[in-house]
């Protein structure tokens, strides 16, 4: 069964981790973890997820607890699926079928794509400072947070739904231990993500 989540609107910008707006989000996990078989039996210990709004922009936060965290990639776009990762895949516009892909690593680099899947996946060059992000790690455990604002995604979309579809996962494709999770199940033979028919259901809560 596909996953919901409400979004709970605030009524400020969120900025970095400490922000205690993030008491008011709504916390929820990534448990569905389909590929996991004898060969590949490892799955972190916990990974959190929250998301707030502000009637324009969008705030994401990840709080991950895992065996390894691996933190290699520096550069906006590099394969950061590799090391520790966390990804929110969602269609901010229902009648656009393209998504907006986020993956990011404990060292904050930011993987942004968008398309309606594989093989149509376009990756953006866009200045990372406007995402305001923000990650903190220790050696079992790391954090990272940011903002999609609206301006950026109004640079792709005509409007934006009060309900959107859209996915969170977790993976760690060079890790000594790798794996892949799913917030809203994905029913593929193998890891697969950017499959929009398996996206949740996201709800930005109203005045």
């Amino acid at each position: 069964m596909y996953k919901t989540y409400l979004a709970k609107k605030v009524d400020r910008k969120v900025c970095g981790l400490a922000d205690p707006a993030w008491a008011k989000a709504q916390v929820q996990t990534i448990e569905e973890y389909p590929w996991k078989n004898e060969s590949r039996p490892y799955s972190p210990e916990k990974v959190e997820f929250r998301v707030l709004h502000d009637g324009r922009n969008l705030y994401v936060r990840f709080d991950t607890w895992e065996e390894e965290v691996r933190a290699t990639y520096t550069v906006p776009n590099d394969p950061v699926c590799r090391d520790s990762c966390v990804e929110f895949f969602f269609q901010p516009d229902n009648a656009d079928p393209r998504y907006l892909s986020f993956e990011i690593n404990p060292l904050g680099t930011l993987l942004i794509g968008l398309g309606s899947g594989i093989p149509d996946i376009a990756y953006l060059p866009d200045d990372r400072n406007q995402f305001n992000i923000e990650t903190y790690r220790e050696d079992h455990h790391w954090q990272g947070c940011y903002e999609i604002p609206e301006t950026f995604m109004r640079k792709f979309y005509n409007d934006l739904s009060p309900v959107i579809r859209g996915n969170f996962m977790k993976c760690a494709d060079d890790s000594a231990k790798p794996h892949h999770g799913c917030w809203s199940k994905i029913d593929m033979p193998h890891p697969a993500f950017h499959v929009p028919q398996f996206f949740g259901t996201i709800t930005l809560e109203q005045d």
